[in-house]
């Protein structure tokens, strides 16, 4: 009875290393348990697998699966990552851009350690380029903030560009090796709750019906 009131009148804890890629999900499950609170905190790969394994969220979503077989999981897409800069930057006219074209261009990158940020230099490190950022920042929204002054160029997955009139995003080239996959996980041992076991079906409805689309 506990567990059946509980999707009636719970609350459902999600952490994420961005909330763009869950809100489809969210909205079809407030759809069908419109009496079911959520809070979403955002964090990146470490913090949302210690919020899990500490039950301060019941759900994660993030771009890197941790070394574990602790988690149940669900694959819930795949873009690459973009260029982008303001509007009136002189590359926002431009239809792709190449790792040669960013050389000597004022760079703005996420913190060390940022998923984002790892996957970009080890492409451009493949490809004989190591670019220094003019300017780090902590957070994605940090980033698009700098980037949206006119104070360089920022790096981001497609998916989570999101719509900015202040913001123009550019293809990379090389884009193919520099792809981001993000995926929902939470605990194993705690797959069978009913809130969490609601929110992985309608995640994986999800999933199937854009690999069916593909």
């Amino acid at each position: 009875m506990t567990e059946s009131r509980a999707t009636r009148t719970g609350t459902l804890h999600i952490m994420a290393d961005s909330a763009l890629h869950v809100l489809k999900i969210l909205a079809r499950f407030r759809e069908k348990y419109p009496g079911v609170g959520v809070t979403i905190s955002q964090g990146n790969t470490a913090t949302v697998t210690e919020s899990l394994f500490s039950y301060e969220a019941d759900i994660g979503i993030l771009g890197e699966l941790p070394p574990s077989r602790d988690f149940e999981t669900v694959a819930l897409n795949s873009s690459p990552i973009s260029a982008f800069v303001a509007c009136g930057h002189p590359l926002a006219k431009r239809s792709t851009i190449s790792f040669s074209d960013l050389s000597g261009l004022p760079l703005v990158m996420r913190e060390a350690g940022s998923k984002t940020r790892k996957k970009f230099e080890e492409a451009a490190a493949a490809k004989g380029f190591a670019f220094a950022p003019a300017i780090t920042a902590e957070g994605r929204e940090a980033v698009r903030e700098i980037v949206a002054s006119g104070a360089g160029v920022g790096f981001v997955s497609a998916a989570e560009f999101g719509d900015d009139p202040r913001l123009r995003r550019i293809p990379l080239e090389d884009e193919a090796q520099m792809m981001m996959d993000e995926t929902l996980i939470c605990l194993r041992e705690r797959r069978g709750g009913k809130l969490v076991s609601a929110f992985l079906a309608i995640a994986q409805e999800q999933a199937n019906e854009m690999e069916s689309d593909g």
